[in-house]
């Protein structure tokens, strides 16, 4: 991950992710999904918040803050990928929603930012409140009127494409 942050040429960079989440897929399929301790689990997953968090921050240069960040996320797939209190939290029906709509939200948060909340009237703290339940609004329509019939088009063409 040193050497694909160094050279910064997008393609290693990406390789060495898909090698790490290889490694761990094979692991998770050969040995299924294991128990982690909850002392365990909560200190490694506010790890890997952190190791996250530091690269947005720019205390450490690029080439150090992104592979932590990476570093970060492998250590948060870990956590939620085995039984513990934090792999609990992540399943509550609140958090699998905010899964299932997250590409929508990161398709039309921008938009909603820059588009519709200039015209909302509300400022002072009341304002990110109404942002963020403007962009989950919108997520959730777009989720249904566009990602939701996209996948399952795609479903269904991918049935006939293997029949034909």
């Amino acid at each position: 991950m040193l050497l694909s942050e160094w050279t910064q040429w997008p393609p290693l960079r990406h390789m060495a992710m898909f090698a790490l989440g290889v490694a761990l897929a094979k692991r998770l399929t050969d040995n299924g999904r294991e128990t982690m301790r909850d002392v365990v689990a909560v200190p490694l997953a506010l790890c890997g918040i952190v190791l996250v968090c530091q690269s947005g921050f720019g205390l450490l240069p690029g080439i150090v803050a992104q592979p932590l960040a990476v570093c970060g996320c492998l250590i948060l797939v870990v956590v939620a990928l085995t039984c513990n209190v934090v792999s609990d939290l992540l399943s509550t029906p609140p958090v699998r929603w905010l899964g299932r709509i997250s590409f929508s939200l990161y398709l039309t948060h921008l938009p909603v930012r820059d588009w519709i909340v200039p015209y909302i009237p509300v400022q002072g703290l009341l304002r990110p409140v109404v942002l963020f339940a403007l962009c989950l609004l919108a997520a959730e329509a777009f989720y249904l009127a566009v990602e939701r019939p996209a996948t399952r088009l795609s479903r269904r063409l991918g049935k006939v494409k293997r029949e034909a």
